[in-house]
């Protein structure tokens, strides 16, 4: 039984909804260091979310709030803003759901403390009930936490978001608690938590590909890239070689040998790729085998659990559902009549889950969500004052203008071949910008797939680019199958022969594409810009890719949509009603902007005897989490960096190396330098700069 925080004067028992608060994340806060020692692995895509009465009404995942992609800190930022995204204190909580066991959670605590002996102990139950008084204000009851298994979690978030009265649920990802693949029933509107089968962590195939991907110098969160890699192989080239290290039986079992990958194809003379290197045709063939093995292992078990349950209809989650290759190859496979992918199939889905999972045990006769409508489910940009308050901050660097057409004007701009960034209302909860948070582009010319990714993306130049169109016009370019909602870009389909050269900017190599539907009932400002892009060109279709570049999450806010407005070559930027441009300013338009580290970036000395560098030293910033990268500095902005005292603008900074120089030359030239460095640093997010 649930239990509420508190009573709500004036309303009675059934008058009352029921909110429940879902939570994947790790323990450990921004301010903590037990978090650089709680495997990134283990838990990751941090992230909160609040279900009423089976429909969820805020969800966010805390990179988008704290700035650290895939970050595993606990989502105080995100807690906050999904209470007050639902229009509800703490105090009408009434019940918080956990993605993972306790007693399992517990296990993983008792290996991080082994680490740190002197740290004291304090395990699941305790932790939590800590960080959430703490990011609430509000002293929030033990007996309101509600712990669910990992993979029910998933299988919860897929099934009540689906629609489906009956389904086959099947959750495939890296690991839960003991299981890397549950296959699920449900029937009449409930979910059976206990599976059908299982199979265990050394059949992984969330592993496996993991493992796998680092011959190609690819490791943690870039298993999508090799999926957008392996088209330009050869699947058979190295097919033989992969079925040695998988037997499928005739049951849907299936033995693999997930360690033995890389012992394995170093034996047969295979190399590795390094990080960075060019991509050789061994390497794409290698990347095509993965992904036909992945694919070949997925519909052997899909194919077997449907003739055990006899189900029509499936819905798919965990983080290797967002494989949408494979996705898209068993939706056109003809095994199911419906299909449902959850948009957030990865861990930060799981909040949700395990808040539909605790909402359902509670009232199982009366919880009836209606589908999943779409994903605007993060915050909001604000207001229109609040919006032009923001953008008015940056005057010193953009010119703003109001604007009561802001679809046709941006469709205008596409037309001419111009990139735009396209930030409106709630953010998507999910890994995929659809719409709301998007850097959009002309999908015709093959050259823009190349440009953009030059201009804002930074990134390999083979990776694809997403298509989007409305739904009255979907089938003239794309072939699909129907019995699944495409509005969430989790499936690849096939692009029409005769309109693969109209959209070749969209098209993979393979003919493929990772298709959004957008119907003008869930986000009328991004259809009718479709629309009007169609009027123009003759051809309502779109590049969509995430408004962000290769080193930060997507944007969020109207302040993270201007840094990276103004950090890369983008032509315009559409914000609510405002369209913006960057002002021709000179060097000194930086300077009175406020400079600061974020939490999450370190600076580093390294001392003369360390390098074996005569005459000094070096310094770096380092971004202590996730990647750990590091960025080398000037020995002198690192000096003035390690002298500076916080808060101070660029200017402040700057005179001290003015200060400090000989001659005008000298610090003219010098400080040039500088600025120039400092914004190089901004645009990779190792500072911030900020009015």
């Amino acid at each position: 039984m649930l239990t509420r925080t508190g009573s709500r004067t004036g309303s009675s028992r059934r008058e009352v909804r029921m909110n429940v608060l879902g939570l994947s994340c790790g323990f450990a806060t921004e301010r903590e260091e037990m978090g650089e020692n709680w495997p990134i692995s283990l838990s990751h895509d941090s992230a909160s979310a609040i279900v009423r009465d089976g429909t969820v009404v805020a969800a966010v995942e805390e990179e988008r709030l704290n700035r650290v992609k895939h970050t595993n800190k606990f989502p105080e930022k995100g807690v906050r803003a999904c209470l007050e995204q639902a229009g509800i204190t703490p105090r009408e909580l009434d019940g918080i759901a956990f993605y993972w066991t306790e007693a399992e959670l517990d296990k993983d605590l008792d290996l991080v403390y082994a680490e740190r002996p002197r740290q004291p102990r304090k395990y699941t139950r305790e932790l939590l009930t800590e960080r959430l008084s703490e990011a609430l204000r509000h002293d929030i009851d033990p007996a309101l936490l509600h712990f669910v298994r990992h993979h029910t979690s998933h299988a919860s978030g897929s099934y009540f978001h689906s629609g489906f009265s009956d389904a086959l649920v099947v959750v495939m990802d890296g690991r839960g608690e003991k299981e890397s693949i549950s296959v699920m029933c449900a029937s009449g509107g409930e979910l059976d938590p206990e599976p059908v089968r299982t199979y265990g962590i050394g059949q992984s195939l969330g592993f496996f590909y993991r493992t796998a991907i680092e011959m190609l110098g690819y490791g943690l969160f870039d298993e999508y890239k090799v999926m957008g890699l392996a088209p330009f192989g050869d699947p058979e080239r190295f097919r033989k070689h992969f079925e040695r290290l998988y037997e499928l039986t005739p049951d849907g079992g299936y033995e693999l040998d997930v360690d033995g990958v890389l012992p394995y194809f170093l034996d047969q003379g295979f190399h590795p790729r390094a990080k960075g290197d060019p991509f050789t045709q061994d390497h794409k063939d290698f990347a095509a085998g993965v992904q036909g093995a992945l694919e070949t292992i997925a519909l052997h078990v899909i194919t077997d659990a449907k003739k055990l349950t006899g189900h029509s209809r499936l819905c798919l989650s965990g983080g290797v559902a967002l494989n949408c290759t494979m996705s898209g190859r068993i939706l056109h496979s003809g095994l199911f009549d419906e299909m449902f992918v959850d948009p957030a199939s990865h861990d930060a889905g799981a909040s949700v889950g395990a808040a539909h999972h605790v909402g359902a045990a509670q009232a199982p006769r009366r919880y009836r969500p209606a589908p999943l409508s779409h994903a605007y489910l993060g915050p909001s940009i604000g207001g229109d004052q609040e919006i032009e308050r923001s953008l008015s901050h940056w005057s010193a660097l953009v010119d703003v203008r109001r604007t009561s057409a802001p679809a046709a004007e941006a469709a205008a701009l596409l037309a001419d071949d111009k990139v735009i960034g396209w930030v409106q209302g709630r953010s998507e909860f999910g890994p995929r910008a659809l719409g709301n948070r998007s850097i959009l582009g002309d999908p015709r010319s093959p050259a823009n797939r190349d440009r953009i990714n030059a201009i804002v993306k930074r990134r390999e130049s083979y990776r694809p680019f997403a298509p989007a169109t409305v739904a009255e016009e979907a089938a003239r370019f794309f072939d699909f199958k129907e019995g699944m909602p495409l509005r969430y870009m989790v499936a690849s389909v096939t692009v029409h022969p005769e309109a693969r050269d109209v959209l070749g900017a969209v098209t993979h190599v393979d003919g493929s594409a990772r298709l959004q539907v957008v119907e003008r009932e869930h986000n009328p400002g991004y259809w009718e810009l479709i629309t009007e892009f169609g009027k123009r060109t003759g051809i309502p279709v779109v590049l969509n890719t995430s408004f962000n570049n290769e080193v930060e999450p997507v944007v969020q806010s109207v302040e993270d949509a201007l840094t990276c407005f103004l950090t890369t070559r983008l032509d315009t930027l559409f914000v609510g009603p405002y369209a913006v441009t960057k002002r021709e300013v000179g060097p000194s338009a930086y300077l009175s902007l406020s400079l600061r580290l974020p939490p999450q970036v370190s600076l580093e000395w390294t001392r003369e005897s360390d390098t074996g560098t005569p005459g000094q030293g070096r310094y770096a910033l380092r971004f202590r989490l996730t990647d750990g990268r590091a960025e080398p500095l000037s020995h002198r902005l690192g000096w003035l960096l390690q002298n500076a005292v916080y808060p101070l603008t660029v200017r402040d900074l700057l005179a001290q190396e003015r200060g400090s120089a000989t001659g005008g030359e000298r610090a003219e030239n010098g400080t040039e330098r500088l600025l120039a460095e400092i914004v190089e640093l901004w645009s990779r997010r190792m500072i911030v700069l900020e009015p």
